[in-house]
């Protein structure tokens, strides 16, 4: 999972509007990087972000939150008190989701884990107890032929 940062951006030509992004790099370089574009007759400015883990899905997850506010891509016509508010909002959702999902798979992995020591654990008793029942016939055969073959010489 890569680690970085979803954020939101307003623009000054277009009020009303909002930017909801993701990137690598710190959000401010983001929104210069933006101004700064040939076709953006606006200045980007930063407005709310958070260092996340796979900002991939968490921006993903954002997008889906705003879809209802959605004109274009990742552009959202919503006031930008009422998006910073349900940005954290979600945000915090999100976060003790992926927490109880982690820990419901660490259990369940950890469970999984277990269950096949045992497993292993039980098949290696099995396979000594054929070993030793198998060397436990082959003793018994060969007392058995100790009187066969003596006879024999």
């Amino acid at each position: 999972m890569k680690k970085g940062f979803v954020y939101i951006m307003s623009i000054s030509d277009r009020p009303g509007i909002i930017k909801i992004g993701r990137t690598e790099k710190h959000p401010e370089h983001r929104a210069i990087q933006l101004s700064n574009q040939t076709a953006s007759t606006g200045e980007f400015k930063l407005k709310w972000f958070k260092e996340v883990e796979n900002h991939e899905f968490v921006e993903s997850f954002l997008h889906f939150v705003f879809r209802e506010f959605n004109i274009k891509k990742e552009y959202f016509n919503i006031d930008l008190e009422l998006a910073l508010e349900l940005a954290n909002q979600s945000i915090s959702y999100f976060i003790d989701i992926d927490k109880n999902l982690k820990s419901l798979f660490l259990g369940k992995v950890d469970f999984m884990e277990k269950r096949i020591k045992a497993l292993e654990i039980s098949q290696r008793i099995k396979g000594d107890i054929d070993k030793r029942s198998i060397q436990n016939l082959l003793d018994n055969l060969k007392k058995e032929l100790e009187p066969i073959k003596k006879s024999s010489l």
